[in-house]
């Protein structure tokens, strides 16, 4: 019959290694380095876990700085895991910055695109208006999608494009206050759990 050993480090309770022993062959373990055998049974020991003597528990190896012991188990740490969601959130909040908005600036609904180049372009149009407001007969053209579906470099007045500018500032400063509220309630949370319960959604 083979039976399974773990070859345990005495002072730390580390397992040093698993050996298979024949029950039909005498064999006999002295140590004068500390170690010790322990029988298993079938238990899921490997090489690193831990041994708990007193309980006679094993406890797996910790799998990475990133977690700590809560009872026999190793469990992600409070703090990386606040961490990683917001770390989460916060690309959550720049895919919803870029998807682009709607405006009423022409009067109906219009979806415009907000990614880098687009915030840059109605900026600037915002700007030019700006400079030459004492020209009436001024127009931006700004590429938006009706509700129909259509696709076109539309013209704005002034008025029209400072509220699209407006409105490309309210949807950005919307996404940025929810991601505020969003990292503050996971700062608030107290078990990971909780933490893993708040998402962009």
């Amino acid at each position: 019959m083979i039976e399974r050993h773990a070859l345990i480090e005495s002072s730390s309770g580390i397992v040093k290694n698993i050996i298979q022993l024949d029950t039909a062959i005498p064999f006999t373990y002295a140590s004068s380095t500390g170690e010790e055998l322990v029988l298993l049974m079938d238990q899921p020991v490997s090489a690193g876990d831990h041994y708990n003597k007193l309980t006679a528990v094993f406890t797996q190896a910790q799998p990475s700085p990133d977690y700590v012991l809560s009872g026999t188990k190793w469990v992600l740490s409070l703090s990386v895991a606040k961490a990683r969601q917001k770390l989460a959130l916060s690309s959550a909040c720049h895919v919803a910055i870029v998807a682009g908005f709607t405006s009423t600036a022409l009067g109906t609904a219009n979806t415009y695109s907000s990614d880098a180049e687009s915030q840059m372009n109605i900026s600037g149009r915002v700007q030019e208006s700006l400079l030459l407001a004492s020209t009436t007969t001024w127009v931006g053209k700004i590429k938006c999608t009706d509700t129909a579906g259509v696709v076109a470099r539309r013209d704005h007045t002034h008025a029209q494009i400072r509220q699209l500018g407006l409105d490309a500032v309210a949807h950005i400063s919307a996404q940025l206050s929810k991601l505020d509220q969003k990292q503050a309630a996971i700062e608030a949370a107290l078990t990971t759990t909780a933490v893993d319960a708040i998402v962009w959604t």
